[in-house]
């Protein structure tokens, strides 16, 4: 059962990488070269971030699934 949840976890970092990697790429495509490469940076973490929330939302709360669990971590703000 230990490998079936390291399995989980890994394909579910995996899919969210491959589904954020098209959506990036083509903002950088759009995005003017003017802009400073640290905004680009932070808006890039930021949609990361954000969707990472909301895979955690729907695996970890919704569905129980638990697959990421920053708990232990420092800098976590669990609820």
């Amino acid at each position: 059962m230990k490998h079936l949840h390291s399995f989980a976890r890994r394909a579910a970092a995996f899919l969210l990488a491959a589904v954020l990697s098209l959506p990036l790429d083509l903002a950088n495509e759009h995005m003017a070269w003017e802009r400073p490469l640290w905004l680009q940076a932070l808006m890039g973490g930021g949609v990361i971030t954000l969707a990472e929330l909301g895979a955690g939302l729907i695996l970890n709360v919704w569905l129980k699934l638990d697959i990421w669990d920053y708990s232990r971590l420092p800098g976590n703000s669990a609820w």
